[in-house]
């Protein structure tokens, strides 16, 4: 039997959706791309939404994650504030739809497919995700969304508009933090700060590691509230309560702060594992990752925040009392040795395949957390933390971790795209045609690469001779544009080469004059 680990790389009802189409959906949704099944609401709860059949993440219909979400604390002047998703700690301090708009009846989930027909029902609906925050692709640059097949060929073209899909299938929603002050079971008196975050779930169609066994969850988090000019030193924490496998009290936590991971496993049983990981640099990469926390259900001195002070400490990476945790008496962990050198502020942070280090001894039903930041959070400004969920598979619960480290390595480092958005890099070598063609006197050109190679890119005429040479140099895995100007040719037919170690491909362009 094969044990399996989880990285983690962190209202108005409608009616339910859990089907496969693509467009607007209701308040809830269950998505499902390979052997995941993801449900997710509009306010911000993934897994433990209870209007679904079969709720909580599954993969291969094997529970790891009851519940995911977030909890978060910073400063506004001189006060404290918390708030967050979390509900298996009755944490539900966040409303469908942006800041302000109350019950609007957009503010639902939105599916995106690469497989959805262009300028179909589901690019239409994207223009009500638009109007409350999503992003799209302004193909004709006139600042608004108009997904409109402007030559009638059926297919997007360049210059057209279209959603901006991350991966190959993405949910969408958006949500603030106007839970109101007289039904907040956590953080009482801790008002609405006018935080919104817009929320991006995908992943990608393939039958091949890296990218069958992996999740990704976008946090857009802007702050909306013109009265806050600023939110200072704030922490985003990554938070989960796995409860992997039948037994959730067998749950055992770590951390692993080469992969910027939290994880959950299951030590000497038949069950499966679970892993938490963060792996977005919060546009401070010295402080991405800043601490790693667990605390335990029902625990009185270790169970979940009930106030701002609480929830400031665990994304602190203290106890939930202020006090930092000695690696060294720690009743729940192993007191290694060498344990006076060991960081307090990732608990856990041992390695249990080879058995060194600081291990958690005590297995429990265990919450996680890991924490990026701290971050100032101008108004108007936006930060993006990514979180990414990842199977591993063994035959033994060590076994499974070891594949899930070498699965998030394949991803870790190319993953990173301009503004801090988070895409794992191209599977494969690429080299589309041309846009447009015919041109005159300029074309662009674009070209993926899937790992860091000595890259040429070239132009010839019919002859052979090269008239250009675009690239010459070592790049890394991504995805590359290049305009090419013909303005000193003559009209006629080129071609442009792609060449790397493992790859080469030519195309034909016409320069028409």
């Amino acid at each position: 039997m094969k044990h399996l680990i989880i990285y983690l790389i962190v209202n108005l009802l409608l009616l339910v959706s859990i089907s496969a189409q693509s467009g607007k959906q209701g308040a809830y949704y269950k998505f499902l791309i390979n052997d995941f099944s993801m449900p997710l609401d509009n306010k911000g709860i993934l897994a433990d939404v209870d209007s679904i059949t079969e709720k909580n993440g599954r993969y291969q219909n094997i529970h790891f994650l009851f519940s995911g979400g977030f909890l978060m604390s910073g400063f506004c002047e001189d006060t404290l504030w918390a708030n967050g998703v979390a509900s298996a700690s009755y944490v539900f301090n966040y409303e469908p739809g942006p800041v302000g708009s109350g019950y609007d009846t957009n503010a639902v989930i939105y599916i995106v497919d690469t497989n959805d027909e262009p300028f179909g029902q589901s690019w239409i609906d994207w223009g009500d995700a638009v109007a409350i925050g999503a992003r799209y692709y302004d193909g004709d640059n006139d600042g608004e969304y108009n997904p409109v097949d402007l030559n009638n060929n059926g297919l997007w073209d360049e210059n057209e508009d279209k959603p901006a899909l991350l991966g190959d299938k993405m949910a969408f929603c958006v949500y603030n933090d106007s839970e109101p002050l007289s039904t907040r079971i956590r953080f009482e008196g801790i008002s609405p700060m006018g935080i919104e975050i817009r929320q991006y779930l995908y992943g990608y169609y393939s039958t091949e590691k890296p990218y069958s066994n992996v999740l990704f969850v976008l946090y857009e988090i802007v702050n909306n509230n013109p009265d806050n000019s600023s939110f200072t030193d704030v922490i985003f924490g990554i938070w989960g309560d796995p409860d992997m496998g039948i037994d959730f009290r067998e749950d055992i936590a770590g951390c692993d702060r080469d992969f910027s991971a939290g994880y959950i496993y299951k030590m000497n049983t038949l069950d499966k594992i679970s892993f938490l990981v963060s792996s977005y640099s919060a546009e401070n990469p010295e402080n991405y990752f800043s601490s790693f926390i667990h605390y335990q259900a029902s625990d009185p001195d270790l169970g979940a925040p009930d106030n701002s002070t609480h929830s400031r400490n665990y994304n602190l990476g203290k106890h939930k009392f202020g006090y930092s945790i000695n690696p060294c008496d720690w009743e729940p962990g192993n007191n290694p040795a060498g344990c006076d050198t060991i960081s307090d502020r990732y608990w856990y942070s041992g390695d249990p395949v080879q058995g060194t280090g600081w291990l958690n001894t005590r297995p429990t039903d265990q919450r996680m957390m890991i924490n990026v930041g701290p971050f100032d959070l101008g108004y108007g400004e936006t930060k993006k933390i990514t979180a990414t969920y990842v199977i591993g598979e063994g035959d033994t619960c060590l076994a499974a971790l070891t594949d899930a480290r070498e699965t998030i390595n394949a991803l870790i480092g190319n993953v990173m795209k301009s503004e801090y958005e988070i895409i794992p890099k191209p599977r494969d070598y690429q080299l589309p045609q041309n846009f447009p063609n015919p041109f005159n006197p300029e074309t662009t050109i674009q070209f993926s690469i899937p790992e860091r190679t000595f890259t040429k890119l070239s132009v010839a005429n019919v002859l052979g001779e090269v008239v250009e040479v675009l690239i010459s140099e070592d790049k890394p895995a991504g995805d590359y544009t290049i305009k090419f100007n013909g303005e000193k040719l003559p009209s006629g037919v080129y071609f442009y080469t792609l060449e790397t170690k493992e790859f080469s491909q030519t195309n034909k362009m016409i320069l028409l004059k």
